[in-house]
């Protein structure tokens, strides 16, 4: 049996002991595979409805670790939106560790697959390592009907690190400029608003 392996075995063996008389462990970190790698993906959808991502995601990989999905363009490069001044490229959507050489994930039922997205990439730290290239049947060309965004933690008075006064006068047009940019037409702001609750801050949040 490899080192590793015997080495693994202890540490369960003393995380049940440990867990028996109520003591957990911290878990450890799963870090991002180290140099070269590679992984072929395998995506099991849920349903054929074009633009869901419902489903799971399987890697099988040359090294264990962390890896990272994001959605891919035509062009096999990580997909990004472009609007006025704005060239912002998209997150990643889910990660999958793999141990033993294999890993998978379920993706949540209500992930949307960007309109733009061509194949999900999967990166290994900053290399990539696989690709996979979406079915024709999942590329949503429905025009949509509304869009919509999200803002949080304005905190009108609580910042003034720019040394310019109030940091969320600089930070909420802002914010709201890119989402005007990208045509949003409905925003939800879920606060906080305040610092504390001070009457001054709602009347800068509703100038």
């Amino acid at each position: 049996m490899e080192l590793k392996g015997i080495f693994d075995r202890i540490l369960a063996l003393i995380s049940a002991a440990l867990l028996l008389i109520g003591i957990r462990l911290p878990a450890r970190e799963v870090l991002p595979p180290t140099g070269p790698c590679a992984a072929e993906v395998a995506v099991q959808f849920d349903n054929d409805t074009a633009g869901s991502a419902a489903g799971s995601v399987a890697l099988t990989a040359d090294q264990d670790g962390r890896y990272t999905l994001y959605w891919g363009d035509a062009d096999g490069e990580k997909l990004s939106a472009h609007a006025g001044d704005y060239d912002v490229t998209y997150t990643e959507f889910t990660n999958v560790d793999v141990q033993d050489g294999k890993g998978e994930v379920k993706l949540h039922d209500f992930l949307a697959i960007p309109a733009d997205a061509r194949s999900i990439l999967v990166y290994g730290g900053e290399t990539l390592a696989g690709t996979y290239d979406l079915p024709e049947s999942k590329f949503d060309t429905a025009e949509s009907t509304y869009s919509f965004g999200t803002l949080s933690d304005v905190h009108f008075n609580r910042y003034n690190k720019s040394g310019q006064g109030d940091d969320a006068m600089i930070t909420f047009p802002a914010a709201l400029d890119f989402l005007d940019a990208f045509g949003v037409t409905m925003v939800g702001v879920s606060g906080d608003l305040s610092a504390h609750g001070e009457e001054d801050a709602y009347r800068k949040f509703h100038d």
